[in-house]
């Protein structure tokens, strides 16, 4: 836990299991106010019990959950130091096979929530020069099959944080980017693959095999999400956060995301993959 007693005001969403709440429990303890955000009354009445933490009904598709926080945050705080964008879901599948309407799924929440939250809270973060802390993941760097819908809405993420970086600097604001690789939070288990979607088609038993396989080796070598709360502590407090913190101890991606020839990255993703 930090040493440092801090009391900023921070907005974080996806607070209620894995990266977002690790994120609240440590900037709660250094002693910032953290609006935590969650779309159940469950997670909202746990939040609560936290010292220094303000549970905030909050689902990032909702227009009028977003005006609501806005006028919740005006009303106590009357401006926002930093705005962590955790909300994520996964889609998963071969892109042949997914629907329109899952594709549509992942970037309303993974990209356009991000970006109507980011535009509503904007004029209290710029009355408190605060930052926005986007949570990317490496799948914004290295794109594996058949999670393709996932790993286009964070290179879509990533291309947003950059331009929103350059455009705010001028205002002495902060865009930074975290990268995890896979982690120990409830992401995957809260988005249940539609397999009936392929079934039947040329890439089944292809998918449904690197599927499990994914699933496998996150779960042995899943970063515990306190790592990655700690990291966002440093993008909210450091006096010059880095653009961009990866965070992976797997070698492999890191060796691919040096600069290797996409038909090299295609081989050995093959080799992996199949």
């Amino acid at each position: 836990m930090p040493k440092a007693k801090t009391n900023k005001r921070i907005l974080i969403t996806g607070a209620s299991t894995g990266i977002g709440r690790s994120a609240t429990e440590i900037l709660a303890g250094s002693g910032d106010t953290v609006y935590a955000c969650a779309r159940k009354t469950s997670d909202l009445e746990e939040l609560a019990k936290i010292p220094h933490v303000i549970p905030l009904l909050l689902d990032v598709t909702s227009r009028e959950q977003i005006q609501a926080a806005v006028q919740k945050l005006e009303a106590e705080a009357g401006s926002l130091d930093a705005l962590v964008n955790n909300a994520g879901i996964s889609v998963s599948g071969p892109l042949m096979d997914l629907p329109e309407e899952e594709m549509r799924a992942q970037f309303e929440v993974n990209v356009f929530g991000i970006t109507n939250l980011t535009q509503a809270l904007f004029p209290l973060l710029h009355k408190a020069k605060g930052r926005v802390v986007n949570i990317s993941s490496i799948a914004a760097r290295l794109v594996t099959p058949f999670l393709g819908p996932y790993c286009m809405s964070k290179f879509a993420l990533e291309a947003y944080s950059d331009a929103l970086r350059r455009e705010l600097r001028p205002l002495g604001m902060k865009v930074v980017i975290v990268q995890p690789g896979p982690t120990q939070t409830a992401i995957w288990g809260k988005t249940d693959p539609n397999t009936e979607v392929y079934a039947g088609s040329v890439f089944e038993e292809r998918a449904k095999k690197i599927g499990k396989m994914m699933i496998g080796r996150a779960n042995s070598n899943a970063i515990p999400a306190e790592d990655v709360g700690f990291v966002i502590y440093q993008a909210i407090h450091a006096p010059r956060p880095k653009i961009r913190y990866l965070i992976t101890p797997e070698k492999l991606p890191q060796l691919l995301l040096s600069k290797m020839p996409d038909s090299v990255i295609d081989l050995a993703l093959s080799q992996v993959f199949g």
